[in-house]
Order: C-alpha cells, then sequence, then structure tokens
C-alpha cells in the first residue's frame, strides 16, 4: 500500500480518485496482484499504459526487480537467472509478437486446467516435446518458447509486455 501512495502522490492524486470497491484490499496484497479493473483505473486516471504503471510499481516495490529486455540474449539472460519480473520493450515486443503472445494470463490459464481436470498439462508437455524436436523455427526461438511456459502475462500494450515467473502450488 505504501508502494501505491508512492505512485500516486506523483501524480498528486489519492486512492479516492482511483475507482476501486474493495480498497482495503490493496494493502494486502503486492503490486502484481492489483486487480485488472484497478489498474484499467489507474491506467485511466494518469493517462499511462497499463504495462508502464506496473512496471514503475514493482520498480518502487524494493523488494522485486524487474528486468527489461530488448533483444534475445537478454531474454533468454532473463529467464534463464529465473527473473520474477520480466517487462519486454515494445520494439522487441513486436519483433517477437508471436513468442510474446503464447504466454498466458491467469484467467487463460485457469480455464485450460479447471475445463481439462489437469490433463492439459500431460498432453501440453506432449505437445511442446513434439515441436521441439520437429518445429521449423530456430533453437534459440525454441529454447525460449520452452523456458516462457512458466511466465503468466500481467500486461501486453503498445508500451511494452510485463510477464511474471508462476507460482508453484501443489
Amino acid at each position: 500500500m505504501d508502494t501505491l501512495r508512492l505512485y500516486l502522490d506523483q501524480f498528486n492524486l489519492s486512492l479516492q480518485d482511483v475507482e476501486e470497491k474493495d480498497k482495503h484490499t490493496l494493502s494486502q496484497k503486492s503490486v502484481i496482484h492489483y486487480s485488472n479493473d484497478f489498474l484499467k483505473s489507474l491506467s485511466k486516471a494518469i493517462n499511462k499504459e497499463r504495462s508502464l504503471i506496473l512496471l514503475d510499481l514493482l520498480t518502487l516495490e524494493e523488494r522485486q526487480t524487474v528486468v527489461k529486455v530488448s533483444n534475445d540474449q537478454e531474454f533468454i539472460d532473463a529467464i534463464n537467472d529465473y527473473a520474477t519480473y520480466i517487462f519486454i520493450d515494445p520494439l522487441y515486443k513486436e519483433k517477437r509478437k508471436k513468442l510474446v503472445q503464447s504466454v498466458l494470463t491467469e484467467q487463460d490459464l485457469l480455464g485450460f486446467e479447471l475445463g481439462s481436470r489437469g490433463g492439459i498439462h500431460i498432453m501440453d508437455s506432449l505437445f511442446y516435446w513434439i515441436m521441439g524436436h520437429f518445429g521449423t523455427d530456430s533453437k534459440e526461438y525454441k529454447v525460449l518458447e520452452n523456458k516462457l511456459r512458466r511466465y503468466r502475462m500481467k500486461a501486453n500494450d503498445s508500451e511494452g509486455a510485463l510477464i511474471y515467473e508462476q507460482e508453484e502450488t501443489y
């Protein structure tokens, strides 16, 4: 919550200026768990894209680091270093549009998991194994695509994309 207050102070706004039904729950959430509705309201209030707002807020939240990537090598390094948050530059995002669009949101993944009763993970692994051996994409692309499976999309707009590492729950 202190992170949000600091951020809103930069724009001379208060929490009341940004619509959120459950204001008291924001204090219990880290930035990455802010609802999409709240982020849309905040985006409208300060006239800034959601990906940039998340980048700013996560940077303010000192305990988390955000890795900015603008080429394949930086992207591979961030994934190999198990970066918690990765901000993808808009120009690089356009270059790797297909790859970035393959990253699912939490809601997309939830639909797959509930609809298939968990069987989707077996089919998903089999599919990626087959594509890895017989696909026509470059080896570097295949490595990126495979490793991106552990990340989820939080924001994807004209100013960039922000992905975060999925928390494992068993």
